[in-house]
């Protein structure tokens, strides 16, 4: 028991000193002991959500990035360093903070990248503008992998109109590599691309079922049911509505497509693409910019293709 007791009295005046440096941790220096500037900004990079990525080609291929600082006095404009696997990443070449902003994002362009390909980058910042004492890293990495690029598999799709409009426009069908997800240029002469999937099929016609540049009928008339299965051609991207000559001559524009697709009902297929046959067909109810209106069809042709 005297023992213990001078064991115990022994240690204490170094379990105290152990204590008191223990009470805050030393955030003048950096890692390596060398003495991190008052004057430096002290980036970091949050923890994200992820670090790996995986894209398919028609998706929005840009990856959001938050910088942050410990020292928010002053505006400072910070350089970014790059370095890449590939070729083909588009990132700002500095961020810039307001005076007392203490986080900032940027955005990471991914559109260039070789597809089905695993690409690496890392985001730093100069030496001496960085901590390693915050919540995050003092750099950026991450992993990106585009599943497929779109691959044309009907060259010329000419589109022709039943009515109004007595020219005719062409557009190709793709398909992106390794799925089934396709997409129609220049889709009905509008100059902008409708990437669909398909839907019911009957035959060896199936439903033309979009993934974007669309916007569902019961989502704009909301408290309607709509047993046609009907979406507007619509800019997803801009959220706006296109208006065009579908031949690019005939007046008056086209201002809503309303495409019809699918009856509930009896299964009838009003918008369909039929791969061996090469054709398509698109029923529109039509809205037009001189306050007119009616039904508009669209038949599709192109050379035939296995899917």
């Amino acid at each position: 028991m005297k023992l213990h007791n001078l064991l115990t009295a022994a240690l204490l005046p170094a379990i105290a000193v152990m204590l008191t440096g223990c009470q805050g941790e030393d955030t003048s220096h950096d890692i390596t002991g060398d003495p991190i500037s008052p004057d430096s900004p002290q980036i970091f990079f949050p923890q994200a959500e992820k670090y790996y990525y995986e894209f398919t080609a028609d998706a929005d291929l840009n990856i959001t990035v938050e910088m942050a600082r410990l020292n928010a006095k002053d505006a400072i404009e910070v350089p970014i360093t790059v370095s890449t696997t590939v070729d083909g990443f588009v990132i700002p070449e500095k961020i810039s903070f307001e005076a007392g902003q203490t986080s900032a994002e940027f955005v990471i362009d991914c559109s260039e990248i070789p597809a089905k390909q695993l690409c690496e980058l890392k985001v730093s910042v100069p030496e001496g503008m960085s901590t390693p004492y915050a919540a995050g890293t003092e750099t950026y990495q991450a992993k990106v992998l585009i599943l497929g690029s779109w691959a044309t598999i009907a060259p010329d799709v000419v589109y022709s109109y039943d009515k109004v409009y007595t020219g005719e426009s062409h557009g190709e069908l793709q398909q992106m590599e390794g799925t089934q997800r396709y997409k129609l240029t220049n889709f009905l002469g509008s100059g902008h691309d409708l990437p669909f999937e398909l839907g019911y099929k009957s035959g060896n016609r199936y439903q033309i079922v979009p993934t974007a540049n669309f916007m569902d009928y019961e989502e704009v008339f909301e408290g309607y049911t709509d047993y046609y299965n009907s979406w507007y051609f619509y800019d997803s991207e801009n959220e706006d509505w296109f208006s065009w000559s579908p031949d690019g001559v005939t007046e008056p524009e086209l201002e809503y497509a309303l495409i019809y697709t699918l009856d509930d009902e009896d299964s009838s297929l009003y918008t369909y693409i039929n791969f061996i046959k090469g054709e398509a067909y698109v029923t529109i109810s039509a809205d037009y910019a001189d306050g007119t209106s009616g039904w508009l069809y669209s038949t599709l042709t192109f050379t035939p293709t296995q899917q």
